[in-house]
C-alpha cells in the first residue's frame, strides 16, 4: 500500500507508538519502507484486513479531519460494533485532547474511530470499535459506560435478538 507524502511520520508515530498499536490491536505486522513510502501489512487475514481498514480510517482522518465511512458495512462485520452517543457522551469519551479515547483504545485494545463531523454538528454522533477479540471489545464498551455514565451493551447480540423476534410468525 503506498503512503502519501506526509503520512508516513503520522503511521509511524512518537517512537513508532502507532505502527505497534496498529499491530497489536489487528494482530497484523506492519512494515513501514520510508524510501519507497510504501507499508506493508502481512499476517492472517482478518488481522490484514483489520489493520488495511484502521490505517485507511486513520490516513483519511489526517487528510480530510474526518473519515467518511459506511456505518452499515462496519456493524455487519463481526470483529465490530457502533455505539450511538449523544453530544455530552462524545466529549466524555474523547476527552481532553482525546485523552480518553487513546485510554480507552490503549487499554482495551481495540480501535475507535466517529462518524463525520461534517454529518452530524449537532445531535447523536455514531462511534465504531473495532476488536480482534470479543473480550477487547467488552472491555471497551465498559469503559465507555463508565466514562459516560450509561450502559451500554453488544449491540450486535441486540439486533439479532430483535430480527430473529421480527421474524416470528406465529
Amino acid at each position: 500500500m503506498r503512503i502519501k507524502e506526509g503520512c508516513f511520520g503520522y503511521l509511524l508515530g512518537k517512537g513508532g507508538e502507532t505502527k505497534e498499536f496498529l499491530q497489536k490491536f489487528s494482530g497484523a505486522k506492519l512494515r513501514l519502507s520510508k524510501t519507497q513510502q510504501i507499508l506493508s501489512i502481512t499476517g492472517r487475514e482478518r488481522a490484514v484486513e483489520r489493520a488495511k481498514l484502521a490505517v485507511n480510517i486513520m490516513l483519511k482522518q489526517r487528510i480530510n479531519r474526518f473519515a467518511e465511512i459506511g456505518f452499515g458495512d462496519i456493524t455487519n462485520r463481526p470483529d465490530s460494533v457502533v455505539l450511538t452517543l449523544t453530544d455530552q457522551e462524545y466529549s466524555a469519551v474523547m476527552g481532553l485532547r482525546g485523552s480518553m479515547l487513546r485510554r480507552i483504545q490503549q487499554e482495551a485494545c481495540v480501535f475507535i474511530f466517529f462518524d463525520s463531523m461534517e454529518t452530524y454538528v449537532k445531535g447523536p454522533r455514531h462511534m465504531a470499535i473495532i476488536s480482534g477479540s470479543s473480550s477487547n471489545e467488552k472491555r471497551a464498551i465498559k469503559m465507555v459506560s463508565q466514562v459516560t455514565g450509561r450502559k451500554f451493551t453488544d449491540m450486535r447480540r441486540k439486533m439479532k435478538e430483535s430480527k430473529s423476534e421480527s421474524s416470528f410468525s406465529g
